[in-house]
């Protein structure tokens, strides 16, 4: 049987994982997993399961082609949350004296033209890229919106990679998420029981 080779940014993420997680079980797919340190537990764990671990950053120019090549498939993401938590991030915030968020914003966006670069350097062996995105909300909106930069960076990307790479958009899928079922673990996002037995989302 011929095996197709699908490569998974962020395989220790919440995304990425839940992707490899149903490739590994796939007959005729092997799973390459993108991980800035293989080396790392969460990382190991794929390895041991038979996935080819390797070591990429959208940081590094150069690495993500390496790590693509020859991928029949690509599923790859970017991380806002990532950035709005970096501790350095929020010293850059305070050093010049604007919103982290904003900070996040152009990092998170850098990083997904990388991706897009990178992907675009392996067209000749890929089926489908996969993209993890967010909706246009300023242009659906007809301009209400105006300060959604977690969305309005994801969609960025997406116009970056329809006006430069034709071709490798002729081969994209998007992929929009609502909200992890994991998140309903987080405090301020689980529903809280009223007096009245009801619960409220908030």
């Amino acid at each position: 049987m011929t095996t197709k080779t699908i490569a998974v940014v962020g395989i220790t993420g919440n995304q990425g994982s839940s992707v490899a997680e149903k490739f590994v079980q796939e007959a005729g797919w092997s799973v390459r997993g993108i991980s800035r340190d293989p080396s790392k537990d969460s990382a190991k764990a794929w390895t041991a399961r038979g996935v080819d671990v390797v070591a990429a950053d959208l940081d590094i120019p150069g690495s993500m082609e390496v790590a693509f090549r020859g991928a029949n498939v690509i599923f790859g993401t970017t991380d806002f949350v990532q950035h709005l938590l970096d501790p350095k991030m929020a010293a850059k915030s305070q050093e010049q004296g604007r919103p982290i968020n904003e900070l996040a914003t152009e990092r998170e966006f850098e990083q997904a033209k990388s991706l897009i670069d990178a992907v675009a350097t392996n067209t000749s062996t890929l089926e489908l890229f996969v993209l993890s995105t967010l909706s246009d909300t300023k242009g659906l909106s007809k301009g209400k919106i105006q300060y959604n930069l977690h969305f309005d960076c994801k969609w960025a990307a997406v116009e970056y990679l329809k006006e430069k790479y034709p071709e490798l958009w002729k081969k994209t899928s998007l992929l929009q998420l609502g909200i992890f079922a994991s998140n309903w673990k987080i405090p301020y996002n689980t529903p809280r029981k009223q007096e009245d037995g009801t619960y409220k989302l908030s």
